[in-house]
């Protein structure tokens, strides 16, 4: 199917869809900012105020047995009880709880949750494929602003962030973030260094991702999933065994949804030809089994899938993944 995968209708069309799109009555949504190809910013002010109200999907349990595959080992906020003890010598008196000490007539220490971190993998793709469309927001921009948004919400909650970008073939560029100041600049910044370089093949990076750096992190695969599909899911359903939780964001211009009649060129080779009616209908087809086998073998997995429409406003695209009905 990797035919389809990088062709795309070069026409009057294509150029209006590159365009950065509003709200449904034409004002600006949270996102706009941000969709502009000139914005020195990944996340603009009003997307970082809807990012409060926003939360990292929880880990989930997967189908059958799986070593890594389970949530915090302690539930609960950090800052709450968890049980009171004796105080024993060499104790911080500063966890002693002096209302339940006078009660019972013991020193009695408060025990507060402390919940197993779960740092942020974030799978970036950013291979020729994801340059589509070269004007406006492309691909590659749209996945590098949500990548920036969970990126944010992991170190705002004390999470850890490894960044993999796709290089030559392979998730080969690893940038660590850790919780501190500056975190939105950091972020940016991170998000914002080099491009992809190189075709290849997604299933075989992800394969080639060492087992240390998928076990107890939350996963979340940002991409246009080109490729055979059956070596995909088999990549991810690895990947998200030794994991506790796996987000995949299919990231997908409209365009290559449903791709018109006309003049076709692919992205990585510059090839053009011409397309019929018929064989347009034909690839549309094809399209949607291919976009409906990897949403149902990502879910069958136990892992999170959310269609990502490349021309959808960033801020609507984060309240669908990250907001309480997502």
């Amino acid at each position: 199917m990797r035919w389809f995968a990088s062709w795309s209708p070069t026409s009057r069309r294509e150029r209006a869809a590159a365009r950065p799109v509003g709200t449904a009555d034409g004002s600006a949504d949270a996102s706009r900012a941000t969709d502009s190809p000139d914005a020195t910013r990944l996340l603009d002010p009003a997307t970082l105020a809807l990012l409060r109200g926003l939360a990292l999907p929880p880990l989930l349990r997967a189908p059958g047995p799986g070593p890594g595959i389970h949530g915090g080992a302690r539930r609960g906020r950090e800052d709450s009880l968890l049980q009171h003890r004796p105080y024993v010598r060499g104790d911080d008196r500063r966890a002693l709880d002096w209302r339940a000490s006078a009660r019972t007539g013991q020193l009695l220490i408060k025990e507060r949750h402390a919940p197993a971190r779960h740092p942020l993998v974030l799978l970036l793709d950013t291979s020729p494929s994801m340059e589509f469309p070269g004007a406006g927001v492309s691909k590659a921009l749209r996945a590098r602003q949500l990548a920036a948004a969970a990126a944010v919400l992991a170190l705002w909650r004390g999470d850890g962030v490894h960044l993999h970008r796709w290089e030559w073939g392979a998730f080969g560029h690893r940038v660590d973030l850790r919780p501190g100041r500056a975190v939105v600049a950091r972020v940016e910044a991170a998000l914002r260094q080099g491009k992809g370089e190189g075709a290849g093949v997604l299933a075989d990076a992800l394969a080639a991702l060492p087992s240390a750096a998928l076990a107890n992190g939350r996963l979340v695969l940002l991409s246009d999933l080109y490729g055979e599909p059956g070596a995909l899911i088999t990549a991810l359903q690895r990947a998200r065994r030794m994991a506790p939780g796996l987000s995949v964001l299919h990231i997908l211009d409209a365009l290559e949804r449903r791709p018109p009649p006309g003049l076709w060129r692919d992205v990585e080779t510059g090839e053009t030809r011409t397309v019929g009616v018929a064989e347009a209908e034909e690839a549309a087809g094809r399209v949607e089994r291919w976009r409906a086998e990897l949403r149902s073998g990502v879910l069958a997995s136990g892992s999170q899938f959310i269609d990502v429409d490349r021309e959808r406003p960033l801020g609507a695209t984060l309240q669908a993944w990250l907001g309480a009905d997502g």
